[in-house]
């Protein structure tokens, strides 16, 4: 019978702070920052991360709360690199 991956403690909180430094840096972007839409997507982002403790280590992290699902956890980071790939692309058009 196959393992599922061990769990990494904090892959979902590393994850998420590298998604908010990517809004940050976006933000800081002189073409960037002027757009509502990502100011919105910052607010509505941290809004998420800190409903479901992601960005949070230890007991109460969104970590620990699905670390017997190895499904949510990967949904979860491919869904958090997609937006931070995302976040990086609009980087280097604007």
């Amino acid at each position: 019978m196959a393992q599922a991956p061990a769990f990494i403690a904090s892959q979902l909180y590393e994850k998420t702070r590298k998604v908010k430094q990517r809004f940050d840096e976006c933000l800081k972007n002189e073409q960037l920052g002027k757009h509502q839409w990502l100011e919105r997507g910052r607010a509505e982002f941290n809004l998420w991360s800190l409903s479901l403790n992601a960005s949070h280590s230890g007991r109460s992290s969104l970590d620990y709360k699905i670390r017997q699902r190895p499904d949510l956890q990967e949904i979860i980071a491919d869904l958090l690199d997609g937006l931070d790939e995302s976040l990086e692309e609009c980087l280097d058009l604007g």
